[in-house]
């Protein structure tokens, strides 16, 4: 009996049990048929492959807070409401608890980390390989400047800052230029927090914080 012969239902389990990314992505080269039935596995279980330690995804969880940051500064500037809900996340949860509010509102498809895997090799590697040799960890570097001792998370964070407060940065030239009404950018004080939880080594002290002292 080939794998293959076995009932659908049970063929579209079979990504659930799997330990990795690479896993699937072999499981779905295999054949037509596994391709039809393994292809489309639930947010849950792209969720718990992408997460995986077999799959090694990191820094985590800012790429996938990146891979969601438009999307997620998208439906923050519709409402207050939702203005409020990020500001909470971030000062409340974190990195984390903003990628639970990011995958609340836009679960991870398959086509967000395909890509995540684009973005990482055609941009974020090079970038990282040129930068580590500029500003990385080096005996060569005088210990009184500044050095950056994580490149990576550096890129990955500067990358979450643009998308998600694009709003702030680019929205209001492209809004204009399609003749769109201008939408309300995320506060300062947002800006501000997101800072303060992302960038702990930057001496940032959100004005919320500095009127409780």
């Amino acid at each position: 009996m080939l794998l293959i012969d076995l009932p659908t239902d049970i063929l579209n389990l079979l990504p659930g049990y799997l330990e990795s990314l690479d896993d699937l992505h072999s499981l779905i080269l295999t054949s037509r048929e596994l391709y039809a039935t393994t292809s489309k596995p639930t947010p849950s279980v792209i969720y718990s492959l992408a997460t995986s330690p077999h799959t090694g995804i990191q820094p985590y969880p800012h790429l996938f807070i990146a891979v969601k940051a438009r999307t997620l500064a998208d439906w923050a500037v519709q409402s207050s409401e939702n203005q409020e809900r990020l500001f909470d996340a971030i000062n409340t949860g974190g990195p984390s608890g903003v990628l639970d509010l990011a995958l609340s509102v836009s679960p991870l498809t398959l086509n967000d980390l395909t890509f995540l895997r684009h973005t990482r090799t055609s941009i974020l590697e090079p970038a990282i390989k040129y930068l580590e040799t500029k500003c990385g960890p080096s005996d060569e570097i005088d210990p009184s400047f500044t050095v950056c001792h994580n490149v990576t998370l550096l890129l990955t964070n500067y990358w979450i800052y643009c998308d998600l407060f694009y709003h702030n940065i680019t929205a209001p030239v492209l809004r204009r230029a399609a003749d769109l009404p201008p939408l309300e950018p995320l506060s300062n004080e947002t800006r501000l927090e997101w800072v303060y939880h992302f960038l702990p080594d930057c001496n940032a002290v959100p004005q919320s914080r500095v009127d409780m002292t």
